[in-house]
């Protein structure tokens, strides 16, 4: 062990360059599979951890309270069969001004965060005591920037009291502020003051003995034939909230793990190149290893060791980072549903995930070095690295034979002079071009997502009528403003439908709502009374088909009506109705509409638009510019997807810096005397870097439709996690066509960018020490 020890070391200081080339990849690979490790391991259930410590409720149910009294809601906790349940607290939806923005929260009136079912764990400050004091969710707290002591203005209510954020609190029956509503809760005696259009409703958390969705079926149906009809107006499951946490979480995990596998492959494809190109330029080094005593088996040793030694320290610090990593991502989950941080992924996976990286490696750098220790002493002594000649490929010849200027000609043969290590290099080349394929693919999808087909396709403002603030005059004062493009008008109501067990949101528009940027998947959008669009989720739930009629019961009525298309929407799983404003007079005849969305003129300040329009009537209008997009709670999937396409395009530059390293110093004899007959070195670095360009664009083209197809696996996978098809403009982000060009041309680039350090080294070493060289 000693006598191999010391060649190993003795490599080592004759090659540090390789070393940290081999210590950079294997460090890449292990921060990015143990960043997919961590997250698998520390997300598994993450939500039902959390569920389970603050004793969360397996259903949430909304009563309308003209239609139940306070003893009836509470008499339903026996009714659904619960085993504990908490409430009746009132609730309300309410509209909060602090500083230029504005925010919309559902307020339940709630004395105490504790109780038997839907604990509320304090994370900072208080529970609200007095009027005036109000606490929010450390989610929202955390992405609208809010903390504990600030002041909320409510909009709209005859009581102008502002409330002071006394506490930050984590509650398990919503998800996320970046992809759920929010809630926040003042003590039960403020919260009439908060109430605008309606009294307030009932809000009731039951706990049943499993987490068995039937139950909870079971029990909603029970609740609703027990109270009268539409007095149910809201249900929350337990399964609801644990997928849309787990959705966004499921994807991110599905982009680590195909990226981390990419890596772990493209870095044993760089360890086996660099195992073989250190056997080459040691060929008279084993020679005489083998000459003085070394058998077969030592030497190989040898050469694994030389690869083991930095890829251990690559493990020793690529774990701890990517361990770190993944913790962050989990802590981000964890803040938004109340888990306690985790300290760190368990030391035992840590190593034996660095273990299989080694051993990975040795098995990469053992099938080189096995051949590299199979020459005899006599062969390996004879011909030294530079004296070596190379039987050109039959490929190799083909490819030179091209109609190009002599220098290209030459560089053009030279790739493929050794077949098998270009293919090496260029898999690591496809593998990068497909993760920037994928990258830039996924960019444009959460663009498409967080602005619709353009920028000009959703509306600017949401404008909301509370109080005494008529329809018309709103409407003219929006028709006053020259930058107003257009307005439809919203108003909403509690739909029921067949097969299922609570009513749906029904949205009439008032005005063409075509223009807010809706994505059809298919069928047509609604032409006229008794039309309407529905989402998959509906149609999934109800059994219904686009073309098929149903009978929707509201305030009382039954309208007949007809499904005419299916739009894109992920909200309230997908059981949204749209409707046209005609439709709606059939319920209320003298409806109007509380919501006001508002396209612009381009170019318009929707801020400083939303600011004039709320100013008319700080009061009664609240105006606040649009920012929902569902790319946001896709961020963190995002930034994984831009982190780990460079740590692949890194790797492929190093595959590629490798590769051409030992070309030139194999072929070192062969250029110094291009060099000597003439060839300038400007000449010679074109030579090296069309060698390796021809790799780049090969690569450029496969890895093309390699990353097409994986952006439209990622993005069917996003689909199954949403419960819905995507619409056409998350697939459609490679236009123009000239893209797909440009993004080929990352392979050669890359290979550029990685063969330019060692073609300026040969195109710089001196001809007569070269030539003088055995």
């Amino acid at each position: 062990m000693g006598a191999i020890w010391m060649a190993v070391r003795g490599e080592l200081t004759r090659r540090r360059l390789q070393a940290i080339i081999i210590a950079i990849v294997i460090l890449l690979a292990a921060a990015s599979s143990t960043l997919a490790i961590a997250l698998l391991v520390e997300s598994s259930d993450p939500y039902d951890r959390a569920f389970e410590d603050q004793h969360g409720a397996h259903l949430v149910a909304f009563m309308d309270s003209d239609k139940v009294t306070e003893a009836d809601a509470a008499a339903t906790a026996a009714q659904v069969g619960s085993a504990t349940s908490a409430g009746p607290w009132p609730e309300t939806s309410a509209l909060f001004r602090h500083g230029s923005a504005k925010y919309g929260l559902e307020v339940t009136g709630r004395d105490d965060p504790g109780g038997p079912v839907a604990q509320l764990k304090i994370a900072d400050g208080r529970w609200p005591a007095a009027a005036g004091e109000i606490a929010i969710t450390r989610s929202f707290a955390q992405l609208t920037g809010l903390h504990t002591g600030d002041t909320l203005q409510p909009i709209g209510t005859k009581d102008q009291t502002a409330y002071q954020v006394v506490g930050e609190v984590v509650d398990v029956e919503e998800g996320p502020a970046t992809s759920a509503t929010q809630w926040s809760w003042v003590t039960s005696s403020a919260l009439p003051s908060l109430a605008t259009t309606q009294p307030p409703s009932w809000e009731m958390a039951y706990r049943f003995g499993s987490n068995d969705a039937s139950l909870v079926r079971d029990a909603t149906a029970k609740l609703n034939d027990a109270l009268p009809d539409g007095a149910v107006t809201l249900t929350i499951t337990y399964s609801d909230v644990r997928s849309v946490v787990d959705s966004a979480n499921s994807l991110t995990l599905t982009l680590l793990t195909a990226f981390s596998i990419a890596a772990v492959v493209a870095a044993a494809i760089v360890v086996a190149n660099a195992v073989a190109g250190v056997a080459i330029a040691a060929r008279r080094d084993i020679g005489i290893m083998k000459a003085i005593g070394y058998t077969r088996s030592q030497v190989v040793r040898v050469l694994v060791g030389v690869v083991l030694v930095p890829a251990l320290i690559g493990c020793v610090i690529g774990v701890p980072l990517g361990a770190f990593g993944g913790q962050r991502l989990v802590d981000r989950t964890a803040a938004a549903i109340g888990l306690p941080t985790q300290a760190a992924p368990p030391v035992l996976t840590e190593a034996l995930l660095g273990l299989a990286l080694l051993a990975l490696t040795a098995i990469a750098a053992a099938i080189p070095a096995a051949a590299a220790a199979r020459p005899t002493v006599a062969a390996a002594l004879t011909r030294g690295p530079a004296l070596q000649s190379i039987a050109a490929s039959r490929l190799a010849s083909a490819i030179a034979r091209l109609p190009v200027p002599y220098t290209w000609s030459l560089g053009l043969h030279d790739s493929m002079l050794r077949p098998v290590r270009s293919l090496r290099a260029g898999l690591t080349l496809l593998l990068g071009v497909a993760a920037l394929v994928l990258a830039y693919g996924l960019s444009g999808t959460f663009d498409a997502f967080a602005t619709g087909s353009s920028p000009d396709s959703t509306y600017a403002v949401q404008v909301d009528r509370l109080g005494d603030y008529s329809d018309s005059k709103l409407m003219s004062l929006l028709g006053a403003q020259p930058e107003t493009k257009a307005v439809v008008a919203v108003a909403s109501v509690r739909l029921n439908a067949p097969n299922l067990t609570e009513p749906v949101e029904a949205t009439a528009y008032r005005g063409d709502a075509r223009q807010l940027g809706f994505q059809l998947l298919t069928g047509r959008w609604y032409d006229g009374p008794g039309e309407v669009v529905v989402q998959q989720g509906f149609l999934r739930d109800t059994g219904l088909h686009v073309g098929e009629r149903f009978d929707g019961g509201a305030l009382g009525q039954t309208l007949s009506l007809n499904v005419t298309g299916e739009d894109f929407g992920v909200i309230n799983g997908g059981h949204v109705v749209r409707m046209d404003w005609s439709t709606y007079q059939q319920l209320r005849p003298d409806g109007e509409p509380t919501t006001y969305l508002v396209k612009l003129a381009p170019g318009t300040d929707a801020a400083a638009f939303a600011d004039r329009i709320e100013a008319a009537d700080p009061q009664h209008l609240g105006a606040a510019v649009n920012s929902s997009n569902l790319a946001g709670p896709l961020g963190p999937a995002r930034q994984v997807v831009a982190v780990l396409a460079v740590v692949l395009a890194l790797i492929a530059m190093v595959g590629v810096f490798n590769t051409i390293l030992f070309n030139t110093r194999e072929r070192s004899h062969e250029l110094a005397t291009l060099k000597a007959i003439g060839m300038a070195p400007g000449r010679l670095i074109v030579m090296v870097l069309v060698s390796a360009g021809f790799i780049g664009l090969i690569a450029g083209l496969v890895g093309i439709p390699l990353g097409l197809r994986i952006h439209y696996q990622v993005l069917t996978r996003l689909g199954g996690a949403l419960g819905t098809d995507l619409p056409g403009i998350a697939y459609d982000v490679f236009h123009p066509p000239a893209i797909l060009a440009v993004l080929a041309l990352g392979g050669i680039l890359l290979a550029v960018i990685g063969a330019l350090l060692p073609a300026r080294a040969a195109a710089r070493a001196s001809v007569t020490s070269t030539l003088q060289t055995e």
